[in-house]
């Protein structure tokens, strides 16, 4: 047992040395703007496949689709509305500064979880529950 406790200790500061080689936190402005966008491409691929299962769920019925698909684009509205509210000056990157693209993309990002999580809740049924989502299966 004695002879393990080295090799834990070495092999444990191996795999802490080489993660943080793995990965470095990011440095600089651009490096950050480029975690946060990597951040809100994520949440929109994410968003992207729970709505196409939305569609594909409803696929044999339009009305379902068009009602979709106009929520969507409603959505879409106020979130780009609501980040134009957050930052209002014409002059964003005047105002703002360099930190400007990555706080937009990370209140982006949210706004699009919580409407995947939103989108997601339509995949599901309750039985029993009269009230609940009734989202074409």
């Amino acid at each position: 047992m004695r002879r393990l406790a080295p090799c834990f200790f070495v092999c444990g500061l191996t795999l802490t040395v080489s993660q943080g080689l793995a990965k470095p936190p990011p440095q600089t402005q651009s490096d950050l703007n480029m975690e946060a966008d990597h951040s809100l491409r994520s949440a929109e691929q994410q968003m992207a496949t729970v709505f196409n299962q939305l569609r594909n769920r409803a696929s044999a019925n339009p009305d379902a689709l068009a009602l979709l698909d106009k929520a969507q684009v409603a959505w879409v509205a106020y979130r780009d509305a609501q980040l134009g509210v957050m930052w209002p000056s014409p002059e964003k990157q005047a105002n703002y500064g360099t930190v400007f693209p990555m706080c937009v993309s990370y209140a982006r990002a949210e706004l699009t979880n919580k409407r995947t999580a939103e989108l997601k809740l339509m995949l599901k049924r309750d039985e029993g529950d009269v009230c609940g989502n009734a989202y074409p299966d």
